[in-house]
């Protein structure tokens, strides 16, 4: 008898442990669907009900040889609730990376249990191009080492979620990375080097923001943690982002620009940031905790170098003193000397000098204060200057009071003139149109003027015959005409 209970006890532990395996058909929907260029196997569970679910390879069992299948693509996703915690065994994670592409959603769940190993693939044909994890309203201890490999690129979302640990070697056996977004999300620990040699983030797709982290909490940013090599066009970005301690080279960039704003760091090691020649660099309004050399290897003289508005706490004769890269850090207190400020200045510059580099401080600290002349401050008492405000709306009265006049004077004078010269009688009176004598243009035609007798009528030959006769002729008073 006691055995028997033994046995059913120990069903039970095992039970309790697996909890419901989900289904195709029961907690999940699944579908396969061939399109022209590419075999889309889908994966949509609905866990929101449950407390204890389990993933494994049954999810995408596939009949056929995915070796036969032209790009196969695996997309799975779980809705949970926030009671839920979620197994996701090992033989499903292989299975999952069997496929062409294959990604993986997880939204909402209490916790998230991964195997604490996964054996790394090495890196298959072309057509193995992608893998990708998005974990939302989660929390899981760590994201186990070398689950992305065997792919050219990989990505990871984490929005909402807490995670213990991200590995190192998180991304091994990967070339490229597509995305590393970090968002609303607490991490305990990035462990450098994520991968085993510097994460191209040069992929098939154009990605202008691969990595990002905001508004979310790093506990640790070790040696090697962020290092990538980007394209011109693509940015990093640490954004409202509170961090435990940065060590030494956790931020190494090659090519493209870092962006780091309204961050928070309690402790950032000395050579924390190296970066690239052609690399672009933005370092504003951030509150950091600095060791000795912490930043001075970014330099501000090249274009797109810039580092300004910062808050820094650097240990100085075994204290720590705030400084501040804003325009009223050097501003000397009231009814302070300039000799004391200036002072000041360089107090800052010299300490400030031990953590970044000096072509940033001269960059970004307020101009030199100039001496205001010491007439100011004996003889401009309050009462003067209130005295000094009267007589200057006095005088201003007095002056416009006299344009006034003056434009009131000239304006008579215009005036007279106008009129005197509209009195004057004019030396010659016009004419008006109707009064002028309507002259023809043209005359009646008269008759023209007798001709002059022709000289030669009598005696010229062509008035006579040949006989001597004179021929049949007209006389008129323009010409003779010949009627023969």
């Amino acid at each position: 008898m006691r055995w028997w209970w033994s046995m059913v006890l120990s069903v039970v532990v095992v039970v309790a442990v697996q909890g419901t395996v989900l289904q195709c058909g029961r907690q999940c929907t699944c579908k396969d669907e061939k399109q022209s260029y590419k075999h889309e196997f889908t994966v949509d569970c609905d866990a929101s009900t449950l407390v204890e679910a389990t993933m494994t390879e049954e999810l995408l069992d596939v009949s056929r040889d995915l070796t036969k299948i032209a790009s196969p693509q695996a997309l799975v996703s779980v809705k949970g609730g926030v009671s839920l915690n979620l197994n996701i065994t090992l033989a499903f994670l292989q299975r999952w990376r069997e496929f062409s592409m294959s990604h993986l959603d997880v939204n909402g769940a209490s916790r998230v249990v991964f195997p604490h190993s996964v054996p790394t693939l090495k890196q298959k044909k072309s057509d193995h191009h992608f893998v990708g994890m998005k974990l939302t309203g989660v929390s899981v201890s760590e994201v186990p080492a070398g689950v992305f490999s065997g792919k050219l690129a990989a990505g990871l979302s984490l929005h909402n979620t807490s995670v213990g640990l991200l590995p190192a070697g998180l991304f091994r056996g990967v070339p490229s990375l597509y995305n590393l977004h970090i968002l609303n999300s607490t991490v305990g620990m990035i462990e450098g080097p994520l991968s085993d040699a510097v994460l191209d983030t040069k992929v098939w797709r154009k990605v202008e923001e691969p990595v990002k982290v905001a508004n979310s909490t790093v506990g640790l940013l070790s040696g090697g943690a962020l290092h990538f090599k980007m394209e011109a066009y693509q940015r990093i970005t640490l954004q409202e982002v509170s961090l435990g301690r940065v060590d030494s080279g956790a931020v190494q960039v090659e090519g493209g620009e870092v962006l780091v704003e309204q961050c928070v760091a309690a402790r950032v090691e000395a050579d924390a940031m190296l970066l690239g020649e052609k690399t672009r660099f933005q370092v504003k309004n951030n509150w950091f905790a600095l060791q000795p050399h912490a930043l001075t290897q970014l330099s501000c003289e090249q274009e797109g170098h810039r580092m300004y508005d910062n808050h820094f706490s650097v240990p100085h004769n075994n204290t720590v003193i705030p400084v501040s890269l804003t325009i009223n850090q050097t501003a000397a207190p009231a009814g302070a000397e300039i000799e004391k400020e200036l002072a000041e200045r360089e107090r800052l510059i010299a300490i400030l000098s031990t953590v970044i580099h000096p072509t940033c401080i001269f960059y970004n600290l307020a101009p030199l204060p100039t001496p205001a002349p010491l007439l100011t401050s004996i003889f401009l008492t309050p009462a003067k200057i209130v005295q000094f405000v009267l007589i200057g709306l006095v005088v201003g009265l007095l002056i416009g009071c006299l344009i006034f006049l003056c434009y009131k004077c000239l304006s008579r004078r215009r005036r007279r003139r106008r009129q005197a010269r509209c009195d004057q009688p004019l030396g010659q009176q016009p004419i008006v149109m109707t009064q002028i004598t309507p002259e023809p243009i043209y005359e009646e035609c008269l008759s023209p003027p007798p001709l002059p007798a022709f000289p030669c009528r009598e005696e010229c030959s062509t008035l006579r015959a040949d006989n001597g006769i004179r021929k049949k002729t007209v006389e008129n008073e323009y010409m003779i005409m010949d009627r023969s």
